[in-house]
């Protein structure tokens, strides 16, 4: 991910017109200290995959050794453009890894969303965090891990959007999940209704309607308050579901 994003930057950098010459005005603070830390980084990750038992015991230090160091190397180039930006994002993810002892926290819902069934994970990286959203889920800081709110891009000028979650195991079967759906407005903000969520409720399925909301990008994230597992119990199973949103009765395609 880490190289793709910069493979990604470079040619975004040239299509706009910039020229690779201007990277050599770049001075970094630090630079074999930025280095280091990719390499324990990567190294780590590397060993483990190959099964280096020394490397699995030490797992934790590795990670947070590597993490401290990009933070140091960041932030003596804080000043230069985006490092500012990345430093907040790999201390976010230092927290999340130290919290989980070496692995970086994916919550279920959100993978299943974007297509990855929770069984593919197979990365010696990453652990899965149940659907429901608890304290089990902050201790481990979950809001801190590998989360994909759900972007619905709303236009301008709509009298009302409506947001619906359905999903498979509803209060038609037994045993019933209870699925529930957290909106934020493009500023970030949660929508409430009465002071509390509207879509987190015991309904099956979970219906939201917001009049004259602003025109942005909304954030929708899928929390799943009740889903069994006939052998784990109530919060450690999984269900399908299927969001569906709409401006003025037009259908928004939801990514």
């Amino acid at each position: 991910m880490l190289i793709g994003g910069i493979a990604l930057g470079l040619i975004l950098g040239l299509v706009l017109g910039g020229r690779l010459s201007n990277l050599a005005d770049v001075r970094l603070r630090y630079l074999p200290l930025l280095f280091l830390a990719v390499i324990i980084r990567f190294g780590t990750e590397a060993a483990l995959a190959a099964g280096v038992p020394i490397v699995e015991q030490l797992r934790l230090p590795l990670f947070v050794g590597a993490y401290v160091l990009l933070l140091v190397g960041l932030w003596a180039n804080r000043s230069l453009p985006g490092l500012g930006i990345a430093f907040v994002g790999i201390l976010a993810n230092a927290i999340a890894i130290t919290a989980n002892g070496g692995y970086m926290p994916i919550w279920v819902p959100s993978l299943e969303f974007a297509g990855f069934p929770a069984d593919d994970v197979r990365s010696v990286f990453h652990v899965l965090l149940p659907p429901v959203l608890d304290a089990e889920f902050l201790q481990r800081a979950g809001p801190l891990g590998d989360i994909i709110p759900i972007p619905v891009e709303i236009p301008a000028g709509v009298s009302q959007a409506v947001f619906e979650l359905f999903w498979q195991q509803n209060w038609g079967r037994y045993p019933t999940n209870d699925l529930d759906m957290l909106i934020f407005r493009p500023d970030g903000t949660l929508y409430l209704s009465g002071g509390f969520p509207p879509g987190a409720t015991l309904n099956s399925p979970e219906r939201v309607s917001v009049l004259h909301p602003a025109a942005g990008r909304w954030l929708v994230v899928v929390n799943g308050f009740t889903v069994w597992d006939t052998n784990r119990g109530p919060r450690s199973g999984t269900d399908r579901y299927v969001l569906r949103v709409s401006a003025d009765g037009t259908p928004i395609t939801v990514d």
